[in-house]
């Protein structure tokens, strides 16, 4: 019997390029790209690319499963132990990525709205709200997502018309080097980092099992990655031009251009800019809650439900708080190795893996339907 689907495809589309958004410019700074961070947009081609090749295996497996997503797949194929395995392994990574946001959440918050807030007085609030969404289902965190994503397109929207103005090569384009002068490093850096944040390759899999079988998720990936290259290089390109190589030495430099922009009553748009950041980071916390309560649900875990969202959440705030003291997590993530190797393994090693078995277990037949 086919699984109803609740969330149409845009609606994922938009949630998961909204996640994105989030970490879109956030590690410049780890670059150290200075005079030289006009490098970084022949990345995002490279990345856009890059992601076509990096979601093959995994699509290639979704197709052969109609409706099934990673765990349940790895169990049709090696049998409940391997459904174990994925589970476990998935329910880290996307414990990982819940703690990194929580971490970058404080660090927004005392960075650029009151330096004096304690961490406590941040992740409890978020705590009870993400665990409240997260409970409530997908269906409700994509709802969420919508209207976040309607947010976020307003300050940008505004942010573009009202920083036009404001791009002048005597202030930023004109103290760049030229493309590629310190070599191609900056380059390479900006394409890892594109890598790791483009994690949406995962969450689409494990929104696989809300879509009808008659839904191409080839065709929903193409969608969202085009759009997430629209968005990106909207997003450097303003920070470039306006900044120039100050946008290198900015944590949050969407935040600073926020800042400099006026329209009509309001002097500045970096309050304005705050709250869909602030939206964002609830809807990011709540979903990969939401997915690790998921890969629980594929080990057996299904009864009292709400209470196991409660734990999980408040063992994701606990590491959030005893990692308090460790900026370079937050600050310099998209880099991180350790990171990349897990990236590495979800996106592209476990996929191609289940994909090779199912080939050799099930043969060359495709589209194995629902049950």
């Amino acid at each position: 019997m086919e699984k109803q689907s609740y969330v149409s495809p845009g609606q994922v589309i938009v949630t998961l390029a909204v996640t994105r958004i989030l970490f879109s410019t956030v590690h410049l700074i780890s670059l150290h790209a200075g005079r030289s961070i006009q490098d970084v947009l022949p990345a995002l081609l490279a990345a856009f690319l890059l992601n076509l090749l990096t979601a093959l295996p995994l699509l290639a497996l979704l197709k052969r499963h109609r409706g099934k997503d990673l765990v349940e797949c790895a169990t049709n194929i090696f049998g409940r132990g391997a459904g174990i395995v994925t589970a476990t392994f998935y329910f880290l990574l996307f414990g990982w990525s819940n703690i990194v946001t929580q971490m970058t959440t404080r660090y927004y918050i005392n960075d650029t709205v009151l330096e004096e807030a304690k961490v406590y007085a941040i992740l409890l609030p978020l705590l009870a709200i993400t665990v409240y969404i997260a409970a409530k289902g997908f269906e409700s965190i994509v709802r969420f997502g919508t209207i976040v994503f309607a947010f976020y397109a307003g300050i940008m929207v505004l942010l573009v018309c009202t920083l036009i103005p404001s791009i002048r090569p005597s202030i930023g384009p004109r103290f760049l080097l030229p493309l590629f002068f310190n070599g191609p490093g900056i380059f390479v850096n900006e394409l890892i980092a594109q890598f790791n944040g483009n994690v949406g390759i995962i969450y689409l899999a494990f929104c696989a099992s809300f879509f009808k079988s008659s839904i191409k998720l080839g065709k929903v990936f193409a969608k969202w990655n085009l759009l997430m290259l629209v968005l990106m290089v909207v997003l450097y390109v303003l920070c470039i031009a306006v900044l120039g190589p100050f946008g290198a030495r900015q944590f949050f430099p969407l935040e600073y251009l926020a800042a400099q922009s006026t329209v009509s009553v309001f002097d500045r748009l970096d309050p304005l800019y705050s709250m869909p950041w602030m939206l964002n980071m609830v809807l990011t916390v709540s979903l990969f809650l939401y997915f690790q309560i998921q890969c629980l649900e594929k080990i057996g875990l299904r009864k009292h439900r709400k209470v196991i969202v409660i734990l999980v959440g408040i063992l994701d705030s606990a590491a959030t708080f005893f990692l308090q003291n460790y900026d370079n997590i937050a600050t310099q993530y998209a880099l991180n190795w350790f990171f990349t190797g897990a990236n590495l393994m979800g996106m592209i090693v476990l996929p191609l893996i289940l994909l090779i078995g199912d080939r050799i277990v099930r043969g060359k037949g495709t589209a194995h339907e629902m049950a």
